[in-house]
């Protein structure tokens, strides 16, 4: 028995002048069908083996019908009958449809009820069909129905300069499945991807040269809407360097941004930013660190809004082919410990149990968690921390000495994880070197290590589903906007 089966080009609708084909691919001969396009604000997959997968609304979202068409299909051609009554209206944004080919039926559908301000950047189109379809065998007519299994992304929809849409993502993680997801999920939702830029550096020189002005003129205006910077991150520190030469160091902390803050390398003339501006920082765990957030804020003289996430931010494989993937959280539990040795599962189910005892999560589920096989819920890695104190005589040969000096001498900053001097596990060495106009300098070199132990679970809804990650919402990102 056929099925509606239908494509809908392009997936991507970035000019106002293009026009959105919808054509069937099966079956030949339906009667009785309707066509509805709708607004998704959020959606999920849903299926099993059995049945198709299918883009599907999420319970808190609320899916606008923009119209319906009703008619027959014959030789796989739509013929609307009768027509839809389409009135225009100057205010609201335009989608212009057309059926079979690129000469059929046209219509101008003006879309209703559509939020601007909270749809990112884009407005996700679905559709809906149903119809009796006419088997080229057999008995009579089946009813049959369809949902389309990726939305189309209509961007630049608005009529008024107000609601601005223009959003760049700099994509800074260049291997691996993160990298390959991102890449495609972002290919759909930004008007400009830049794959190119790996520091702080360069980010903010893209961000003032030409090739800006230039994706800005295209739709006669000046200021993004939104900048993403998709990168690894953890809750202290972000893998992304500040500046292009490769000595610098991999991560960025709190406290490397505010030494160079007023760096003349980090302050281009000219970033097309303003106050409306929002910028993304796409970095697990990084809204948790609101001072590290700040600091990010000052390098742009109109302080825009700077987001981070309260949770790991990943992208996920559709099972689909030709589907997109699609961005999701995952919530992250930790201990450290010092040294490099994991303590044993039992050890770790105590600590967990201790530490998040609020969250009312069971042993059960814990102990699954510290399991991971074949889930990869749970990664442990060695963290280290180096310090060193110079001073012109000898320093003593005696350990305990030295570490009392480091005590001394810690520094209670960001650059230390807000830790303290006991929760590493700390090798000393001393060393002896020539400094031109000193002369003579000894150096202590303290490397401490402490390993974290940390699982993860995806993020999901009462019915299991995993949350889309929504911007407006507090429980998902912080917001750097003091002024």
């Amino acid at each position: 028995m056929s099925r509606f089966r239908v494509t809908m080009t392009p997936g991507v609708i970035r000019k106002p002048d293009e026009e959105l084909l919808i054509r069937f691919r099966s079956p030949r001969t339906a009667t009785k069908v309707k066509i509805t396009l709708v607004e998704m604000d959020a959606w999920v997959w849903k299926g099993t083996r059995r049945k198709t997968f299918r883009m599907v609304e999420t319970p808190d979202s609320v899916s606008n019908p923009i119209i319906t068409f009703q008619g027959a299909l014959s030789g796989r051609a739509f013929t609307a009958s009768p027509a839809p009554k389409i009135t225009p209206n100057a205010k609201l944004p335009v989608l212009k449809v057309r059926f079979n080919r690129k000469s059929g039926p046209f219509y101008e559908v003006p879309i209703p009820d559509s939020d601007f301000s909270k749809e990112g950047g884009s407005l996700e189109i679905g559709i809906e069909i149903e119809g009796m379809v006419v088997p080229r065998r057999g008995s009579g007519a089946v009813r049959r129905r369809y949902r389309s299994t990726m939305p189309v992304f209509v961007r630049h929809y608005a009529k008024k300069a107000t609601a601005r849409q223009p959003v760049i993502t700099f994509l800074t993680v260049s291997s691996g499945t993160f990298s390959s997801h991102a890449k495609s999920y972002w290919g759909r939702r930004a008007d400009v991807l830049v794959t190119g830029c790996k520091s702080f550096e360069s980010i903010l020189k893209y961000l003032g040269s030409s090739r800006t002005r230039a994706a800005l003129r295209k739709h006669n205006l000046k200021f993004w809407a939104e900048i993403n910077i998709v990168t690894h991150a953890s809750v202290n520190a972000i893998n992304l360097p500040l500046f292009s030469k490769k000595r610098n160091p991999s991560q960025t902390d709190s406290d490397q941004l505010a030494r160079y803050a007023t760096d003349k390398r980090l302050s281009p003339v000219k970033t097309h930013i303003d106050k409306e501006t929002r910028l993304v920082i796409r970095g697990c765990g990084l809204g948790k660190s609101m001072t590290l957030l700040d600091n990010i804020r000052q390098f742009f003289p109109s302080k825009p809004y700077v987001y981070g996430p309260r949770y790991k931010q990943l992208y996920q494989a559709s099972k689909l082919r030709g589907v997109s993937p699609r961005e999701y959280f995952e919530e992250f539990f930790y201990f450290y410990v010092p040294g490099t040795k994991s303590p044993s599962d039992a050890e770790c189910l105590k600590a967990f149990m201790k530490k998040y005892s609020s969250r009312s999560i069971p042993k059960e589920e814990w102990g699954k968690l510290i399991d991971g096989k074949g889930k990869r819920t749970r990664k442990d890695r060695t963290v280290r921390y180096a310090h060193g104190i110079d001073s012109k005589q000898m320093p003593p040969k005696d350990p305990a000495i030295l570490k009392k000096r480091l005590v001394t001498d810690w520094p209670h900053l960001d650059s230390t994880y807000n830790t303290n001097v006991n929760d590493w596990k700390w090798t000393i060495r001393r060393q002896k070197f020539y400094k031109k106009n000193v002369g003579v300098v000894y150096r202590v070199k303290y490397e401490g290590r402490r390993r974290l132990i940390e699982v993860m679970r995806p993020l999901v809804d009462k019915n299991g589903d995993n949350i889309v990650p929504n911007l407006e919402d507090a429980n998902h990102y912080d917001c750097s906007c003091a002024p």
